[in-house]
């Protein structure tokens, strides 16, 4: 059921391995851009968040997700 996900996965730690043996430091500065992208994703979750919670809409947890999703994304 999950088979071609697993592979996926299998094949992209492979090449996460692959770069961290050959360059620590590139691997390194990889990572370090993967936690800015998240964190300026929060950031603008927080920023889109804000007005939507002091006026209470609805909509502020679909939105709010979202918009971490696409932070995660800009990771992959």
């Amino acid at each position: 059921m999950y088979k071609d996900t697993l592979s996926t996965l299998n094949e992209q730690a492979k090449t996460k391995y692959r770069l961290f043996s050959s360059s620590p430091l590139r691997y390194l500065f990889a990572s370090i851009l993967a936690g800015a992208y998240v964190g300026i994703g929060t950031i603008v979750l927080f920023s889109v968040g804000q007005p939507l919670h002091s006026s209470g809409s609805p909509i502020l947890d679909v939105l709010t997700g979202a918009t971490f999703g696409v932070a995660l994304a800009l990771v992959l």
